[in-house]
């Protein structure tokens, strides 16, 4: 089993690798090398001490906004965006493939729920990330330049979004003084 989850981690590091190469447009493969290289030792490194979670999130948009920065010399609020929803969406792909699989694991038969589940995840992850290669020209105009505030939004929202899936999946989960303080920090600042 421990084969299979290095395989479904390289899947999903190679997938976003691809992601940040194709859709940044770089052209090294110098770059492509030492990406995958970085997600995958952060991703190894979250799964041996069981973080797998909002470090790996954060994990994986620190090192992606990084390469992006390298690579272009800025970055702009829309890229920002657009990796911060992607991995947003990469992470609740086992959450849905748990919905999808849950009766096999409450069956009892653990190891065909972890492999149907995971490679449901992963061709969910794979398929919505070549349409998004395919169709995503999109540029986010702020008006008025009022970055923070979209950023502060956005973070708390994904945030509550996160934390309710995760909670579903994990039953021991408690997030009600992170959601308090979240609202007191967004109705603060509003």
């Amino acid at each position: 089993m421990v084969a299979y989850s290095i395989f479904l981690n390289f899947v999903e590091v190679f997938t976003l690798t691809a992601f940040v190469y194709l859709y940044y447009s770089f052209s090294s493969r110098k770059q492509f090398c030492l990406l995958l290289a970085s997600l995958f030792l952060i991703c190894e490194l979250c799964d041996i001490f069981k973080e797998n979670g909002f470090v790996l999130l954060v994990s994986y948009f620190i090192i992606s906004c990084s390469f992006i920065i390298l690579g272009k010399h800025k970055i702009q609020f829309g890229d920002m965006f657009i990796l911060g929803g992607y991995l947003f969406l990469m992470i609740n792909y086992p959450y849905i493939s748990y919905c999808l699989y849950n009766k096999i694991l409450d069956a009892g038969y653990e190891t065909v729920y972890y492999i149907c589940a995971g490679i449901t995840s992963k061709l969910f992850l794979i398929l919505v990330t070549c349409w998004l290669l395919r169709h995503l020209k999109f540029t986010f105009p702020v008006p008025n330049k009022q970055y923070s505030l979209v950023i502060i939004t956005e973070v708390v929202i994904l945030s509550i979004f996160g934390m309710i899936s995760y909670d579903n999946v994990e039953v021991t989960a408690s997030y009600s003084p992170v959601i308090i303080c979240i609202y007191y920090f967004h109705s603060y600042y509003n």
